[in-house]
């Protein structure tokens, strides 16, 4: 897959980052929807059987939830990853990574949930800022093979530079989950006659808008790692000690 149209040097191009997340969206939408259904695995089992659950359950369902959700958007990573790099990909060969993985990404999950949670206490704003710098640390641990808060350091250095484009790119890979979402939020009970139903029609755009959100995501972390992979490269050659000059 080719890249290099997502960016124009040092600048994220929004239209082309979502035509390349739909391009691969599509061209990948089984595996990509069957691991976004193992994401919402025990709300999909709440609705179905569970009925009202209790305290306990639903706080088991909820580690569940967390463990299925990670397993199942780092494979969606990988995918992202193998695709832009032209490798053979598969869901098989993505849940393989992820399970290698999964255990050091809920320790450095925890880490960062932590560090957000103190910076929230200390001030809303330095929080919000904090939180999209964290944005990438998924993709770091998942991508990168670091860990923790070698993790957290890579999404800092990833976002350094290009925290609006991450908060606007955010925007607009989300925007066809809101608006998919309108008709169940403002018209739902009228479009589909019952709040059931409505509970269901949300079900199923968070799962088609979810995988997709995640594409677009990985293929936003590639593209700033490209740039900053190019920008250090031409700084260091422009840095360069100069050849010197051939003696007349």
């Amino acid at each position: 897959m080719n890249m290099e149209p997502i960016y124009k040097g040092n600048v994220i191009q929004f239209a082309k980052l979502l035509t390349a997340t739909w391009q691969l969206y599509r061209t990948h939408f089984i595996p990509i929807l069957v691991l976004s259904v193992i994401g919402s695995l025990p709300s999909l089992y709440i609705r179905c059987f569970a009925g009202i659950p209790s305290p306990i359950f639903t706080f088991v369902s909820a580690v569940i939830g967390v463990i299925l959700g990670l397993l199942s958007y780092m494979s969606l990573m990988y995918i992202v990853d193998d695709a832009a790099a032209g490798r053979a990909t598969s869901i098989v060969i993505a849940l393989r990574k992820a399970l290698t993985r999964i255990p050091i990404v809920i320790t450095t999950g925890l880490l960062s949930t932590i560090r957000l949670f103190g910076w929230f206490l200390l001030l809303f704003v330095p929080g919000i800022i904090k939180s999209v710098r964290y944005s990438f640390t998924l993709q770091a641990v998942a991508l990168r093979n670091v860990a923790h808060s070698e993790a957290i350091r890579y999404s800092i250095r990833m976002v350094e530079n290009f925290w609006w484009t991450v908060v606007f790119a955010g925007f607009f890979i989300g925007l066809p989950g809101l608006i998919l979402s309108l008709p169940f939020v403002l018209k739902g009970p009228d479009v589909l006659a019952n709040v059931h139903g409505l509970a269901w029609g949300m079900v199923a755009v968070q799962i088609l808008t979810t995988g997709f959100y995640f594409v677009g995501e990985t293929l936003l972390f590639l593209a700033i790692e490209r740039i900053k992979i190019i920008t250090t490269e031409v700084s260091a050659t422009s840095h360069a000690d100069p050849k010197p000059a051939p003696e007349e």
